[in-house]
């Protein structure tokens, strides 16, 4: 084994304990734990240790994963703040800075904003009277060859793969189309890829709720000051706080005006969750710092291999955003193949590109979301299946005509039909608008888009904005060409 077992390596940059290696048949299991340097100890917690599992397979490459994988990023980002305090002479805001970030993340996951859905039923890919929440494009290869899939299609896809529960047929389903039309990290760039990584997290909303600099900042100030307020709370209360009047902090950072400018609560929420992807951004910071301290400890240093699958998992990644594979943990599930593939070559940009496929179409958690509030505002409106029915004017969206009494005329009554149509729907005409007239925005990327209509006369038009970099653009398209593509 690299080291003897049941020993102690103290170093400068701490002192590892690593104990007796175990054999598992397919690989061989020792854990590390790391603790401070005596000198600098006073700056951890009292007791503070960090402990890992190394695994060497047969190629005799150690691999490392947190023990416990529920508290690792809470320690870490802890032994990280300490180690960058010391390393950087923070100053005492820019600490507090770091922890009132941390404290944000760990409650992240309970804003109603935050995307986390399991698909664990077939019916879970579909909204209205049916209607799929399957990305666009699903089953087509890089080049927009072959046909998209079906709900049955993709199942059976996942079926191939493997599958043998209605979830993980979905998972691996869409992980099989991942594979066949990855992204390119290098294409998107880094702010590309951040915006996919961002819109995976939470769910933005309106793109326009987004504010200026100055009234930006003063939000953010008063936002962090409410949070600095109440970080005295131990950990359950604090969430009380947090999770149980939430909606009175925003409204009352919303009543105060930002230098004299008002700003509504929506702008509020949306300041708070550009707050939460910082934090994340924060604690990688500490991830990463906390695990080169890790790594300089060691008294065999990583070779080659190791290295690569060291910084990989536990590293800041640009094709992430700057976060690490342990900062998307949150979809675990949903990235499962995903993640154990690339984690055989965490630097094949080919994995990484199905990584960002899989986290892209998390944006079904979010249509599915719409969906679902689509049909619990309409209480107990019913189809003809009994299922709740997305209905529109038709003299509106089709284009039926009224006479002067409002009234529909006799031939177009007869032809008058409600239209039940994904909330995807409008999107999906937007998208195939912005595909044929060549349409893109600053970041990038097509796929985080909001569509609205505008107008319903001769010409429709459809205001579409990207909610990763705002920009916006409003496109007209002829009545019949918008009720071939809505009905298509």
């Amino acid at each position: 084994m690299p080291e003897d077992p049941s020993a102690r390596y103290p170093s400068r940059y701490g002192e590892l304990e690593i104990g007796p290696w175990e054999n598992s048949g397919v690989a061989s299991v020792a854990r590390y734990t790391w603790r401070p340097p005596p000198e600098r100890a006073a700056e951890f917690p009292a007791s503070f240790a960090l402990p890992l599992d190394a695994l060497v397979g047969a190629d005799g490459v150690r691999r490392f994963a947190p023990a416990a994988a529920e508290t690792f990023l809470a320690h870490a980002s802890v032994g990280g703040l300490a180690v960058l305090s010391e390393k950087h002479r923070l100053t005492p805001e820019e600490r507090n800075s770091y922890r009132i970030r941390s404290y944000v993340h760990r409650q992240a996951r309970g804003f109603r904003e935050h995307l986390d859905r399991r698909f664990s039923r077939a019916m879970h890919l579909c909204v209205e009277g049916g209607a799929s929440v399957l990305p666009c494009g699903v089953g087509l290869d890089g080049r927009g060859r072959g046909e998209e899939w079906s709900m049955a299609e993709l199942r059976a896809s996942g079926r191939r793969a493997g599958a043998s529960t209605v979830e993980e047929s979905i998972v691996l389903g869409l992980t099989e189309a991942a594979r066949l039309d990855p992204h390119d990290p290098g294409e998107l760039g880094p702010a590309g890829c951040a915006a996919i990584v961002r819109m995976a997290l939470f769910d933005f909303g309106p793109a326009d709720r987004r504010l200026d600099r100055v009234r930006s900042e003063e939000v953010r100030r008063r936002l962090l000051e409410a949070i600095e307020r109440h970080d005295h709370l131990d950990g359950p209360a604090f969430r009380r706080w947090l999770f149980g009047e939430v909606d009175n902090v925003v409204h009352a950072v919303a009543k105060r005006s930002a230098r004299g400018v008002g700003v509504s609560r929506p702008e509020v929420r949306t300041e708070l969750l550009e707050l939460a992807v910082e934090a994340h951004t924060s604690l990688a910071d500490c991830v990463q710092a906390q695990m080169r301290a890790f790594a300089s400890s060691l008294p065999e240093r990583l070779g080659d291999a190791e290295r690569i699958h060291f910084a990989g998992l536990f590293g800041k990644r640009d094709y992430l955003g700057g976060l690490s594979l342990l900062l998307v943990r949150d979809r675990s599930a949903w990235l499962r193949p995903a993640l154990l593939d690339l984690l055989e070559d965490p630097a094949d940009l080919r994995r990484q590109g199905v990584v960002l496929r899989m986290l892209e179409y998390g944006s079904m958690v979010r249509d599915r979301r719409a969906g679902d509030a689509a049909a619990k505002s309409r209480g107990l409106a019913k189809n003809d299946k009994n299922m709740p029915a997305l209905t529109y004017d038709s003299d509106e969206l089709l284009g039926e005509d009224k006479g002067a009494d409002g009234a529909v005329d006799a031939e177009n009554k007869r032809k008058q039909r409600p239209v039940e149509r994904s909330i995807g729907t409008l999107a999906k005409v937007a998208a195939s608008l912005r595909e044929s007239r060549g349409l893109s925005c600053t970041c990038g990327t097509t796929q985080h888009w909001f569509a609205e209509l505008e107008s319903v006369a001769d010409p429709v038009v459809i205001r579409d904005t990207c909610a990763a970099c705002h920009h916006e653009v409003s496109v007209s398209v002829p009545h019949a060409e918008f009720q071939r593509l809505y009905s298509s």
